[in-house]
């Protein structure tokens, strides 16, 4: 019993060794994808889909089955006595009904745009699991760099705080300087944990995507597409335009017009005849007058079914299969507009923000730096006053906080932009 529970230890501590190894291993984006579409049970669900329709249009493009009968015929009440009346017989029959005109061939081309629609339907779902992993990515790396950021200045405000202690030690500083420290240090203390409480919201987000630990290390370095050029070449409308007809939605809309016409072409075999042979073998027991047995029967019927008062059915279904024609289209155009719509809506957006991104590059982060060197000297010289000072901190703080949101923001547009680009 005491090995048992030895071997049972062991392999206790060698998962929980390899779990915090797991853990301890940091991952990156491309992991993180790879592991979100893993996990993600509605393409299963898709996949399964699109198998149980082939499955269905193999069966519905089949023949009907052959109907099969047994009986006794004309039996007399009388006598209850299969060789008295001449009529009675023992009846074998069966019929089968053919299908009308190429409605079974029709049927079999509709479920496999059927299945076409789920496989694009699964393209899409694709896109939209990448698509929000990467969004929650970003937004979590900004987060941390925030983090960072904050941590930095706080470790600035501290240094200068430790100088003005042994400054005011000497009589040099005032006290009104290090309150106005401490207070904008606890300031920053506040925005780290707002931080914090937005990203581990953002975590638990992520964790629910991919199936990783909320403690996963994640490698925060922004892909080389996040600055890629390549949207500029899609400024024109024509371009736009065969860029979305290529995507999985509108794709998945076109199909859905190519099914509801095959139903077009379905409710018109409806006014073709639909046709039903019978045949029937009958065996009779009765003899003739002179003593010789009586032929047997073969029986054979040909059934038609003409749709001679089309107005009340087969009108109104072909009617009704044209509007979902009418449907399908109208929605196929409300969407590519919509698409259109978001995607000029991107490269408008990414364009601001480049401008901006080289503003914040060239200019206001430079100036912001000299304004703090300016503002340390003078201060240091007993020439400038600590709320400019703190006022050039919390500048640059601000200026550089901004950018990594400018940063963010051109990762998450360049995220929308791969999603309509089908990346």
């Amino acid at each position: 019993m005491s090995t048992r529970f030895l071997w049972l230890a062991i392999a206790t501590t060698i998962a929980m060794t390899a779990s915090k190894l797991s853990y301890a291993q940091s991952i990156d984006l491309n992991q993180a994808e790879k592991q979100a579409l893993e996990q993600d049970f509605v393409q299963q669900q898709l996949s399964y889909r699109q198998k149980s329709v082939i499955e269905q249009g193999e069966a519905a493009a089949q023949w009907a089955d052959p109907m099969f009968k047994v009986g006794l015929a004309n039996i007399p009440t009388d006598s209850l006595r299969l060789n008295d009346d001449p009529m009675t017989q023992l009846v074998l029959g069966a019929s089968q009904a053919f299908p009308r005109g190429d409605s079974l061939a029709i049927k079999r081309a509709s479920a496999q745009l059927k299945s076409e629609q789920l496989s694009e339907q699964s393209e899409l779902r694709k896109l939209q699991v990448l698509q929000t992993v990467r969004t929650l990515w970003f937004a979590i790396g900004f987060r941390s760099q925030a983090q960072q950021i904050l941590t930095r200045q706080q470790q600035l405000i501290r240094q200068n705080l430790d100088n003005m202690v042994s400054g005011f030690a000497l009589g040099g500083m005032q006290s009104q300087d290090l309150i106005q420290a401490e207070l904008e240090l606890e300031r920053i203390r506040e925005k780290v944990a707002g931080h914090q409480q937005q990203e581990q919201a953002l975590r638990a987000q992520l964790s629910r995507w991919t199936g990783l630990p909320m403690n996963q290390k994640l490698q925060m370095s922004l892909p080389g597409w996040v600055s890629d050029n390549q949207w500029q070449a899609l400024q024109d409308s024509d371009q736009q335009q065969r860029l979305l007809l290529r995507h999985p939605a509108i794709q998945q809309t076109q199909t859905e017009i190519h099914y509801q016409q095959r139903q077009v072409a379905l409710a018109k075999t409806a006014y073709d005849p639909a046709f039903k042979l019978d045949v029937s073998y009958g065996r009779r027991w009765s003899e003739l007058p002179d003593g010789s047995s009586r032929p047997d029967l073969l029986s054979a019927a040909l059934t038609v079914e003409l749709p001679l008062f089309p107005e009340q059915r087969q009108d109104r279904q072909y009617q009704a299969a044209v509007y979902q024609v009418s449907a399908a289209q109208a929605e196929r155009d409300e969407r590519l507009r919509q698409y259109q719509g978001e995607l000029t809506e991107v490269l408008t957006q990414l364009q601001f923000i480049q401008q901006r991104l080289s503003l914040y590059q060239n200019k206001l982060l430079p100036q912001a730096k000299s304004r703090i060197q300016a503002s340390e000297q003078a201060y240091q010289a007993n020439t400038g006053v600590f709320d400019r000072l703190t006022q050039a901190y919390t500048q640059e703080l601000n200026l550089n906080l901004e950018y990594q949101k400018l940063r963010t923001e051109q990762a998450q547009l360049q995220t929308r932009l791969r999603f309509f680009q089908g990346l």
